[in-house]
């Protein structure tokens, strides 16, 4: 596991209960990963940026997006906001 990996891993999982800037404990991620995450089957790649055509993708197969603009004036309702509540949503409890 990359520092990076490490990273994503606790930025993904806070339950793992580490802070990866302080010293040693991303090899205390890595030893978590290795003795449950990778049996959770848990991931720990680092997050990519979804393109709009993956967001809209991703939208339309997950019915738990549909209502991330509810309350929403029609003035805040452009497509680029959209799209960036779609990523946001991706990477917050999408990607995990």
């Amino acid at each position: 596991m990359t520092d990076e990996e490490a990273d994503a891993y606790i930025r993904r999982y806070d339950d793992v209960g580490l802070d990866p800037g302080r010293d040693g404990n991303r090899n205390g991620l890595r030893k978590h990963w290795v003795e449950y995450g990778k049996k959770q089957k848990r991931n720990k790649n680092v997050e990519t940026d979804l393109s709009s055509e993956e967001a809209i993708c991703y939208y339309q197969r997950f019915d738990d997006t549909k209502n991330l603009w509810a309350g929403w004036t029609n003035e805040n309702k452009t497509q680029a906001a959209k799209i960036g509540l779609i990523k946001d949503h991706y990477k917050n409890k999408g990607i995990k």
